[in-house]
């Protein structure tokens, strides 16, 4: 959409560029001097074009921080929770972050492609329920592997809420100028 904007303005810029080189051309190189009143609405449009243009490219920076900022944070919270199973017996260890490396991809591969259409991919947000499910399916009587189940259950719910940032950035796009 940026870039759709930025080409619509250069192409206008660049018309009446060419509009003003054949006028000039046309007259044998000699600089007409043009009412004030044009003047002064050249100025005022060339005002508007850069206006325009740094508005754009103002609110393209923001729009692409926020949403680097909410990747940043469920990315985040996906490496925690990664470290925080750790702890668990290494069998469930190794299920949890399987599953956590496999809801990282679908959000990569899939998720991505389909925010691009505007929603959420219903596959994707299943497997992260899917790996809630087993965390809490975990039993133990072992402490230590009760304080890590408890700890990847922590981890898991800031990854909900990051998921849930990420995706109400979905809708956010540049405007046309």
């Amino acid at each position: 959409m940026l870039l759709t904007s930025l080409l619509v303005m250069a192409v206008s810029a660049a018309s009446v560029i060419a509009i003003a080189y054949l006028m000039n051309h046309r007259r044998g190189g000699k600089v007409m001097d043009l009412p004030k009143g044009v003047e002064m609405s050249i100025g005022a449009i060339s005002g508007l074009f850069v206006f325009s243009f740094a508005f754009l490219a103002v609110n393209a920076q923001s729009e692409l921080t926020t949403a680097r900022k909410a990747a940043l944070s469920e990315a985040s919270a996906l490496k925690d929770t990664y470290f925080a199973a750790q702890g668990l017996e290494v069998q469930e260890c190794d299920r949890v972050r399987q599953e956590l490396a496999s809801y990282t991809h679908s959000v990569v591969d899939v998720e991505w492609s389909a925010m691009r259409k505007g929603r959420a991919d219903q596959g994707t947000v299943r497997r992260l329920d899917a790996l809630r499910s087993r965390v809490y399916r975990i039993t133990s009587s072992d402490t230590d592997v009760k304080a890590a189940k408890a700890e990847v259950s922590q981890r898991l719910r800031d990854v909900y809420v990051a998921r849930r940032e990420r995706l109400a950035e979905k809708d956010a796009a540049v405007p046309m100028p």
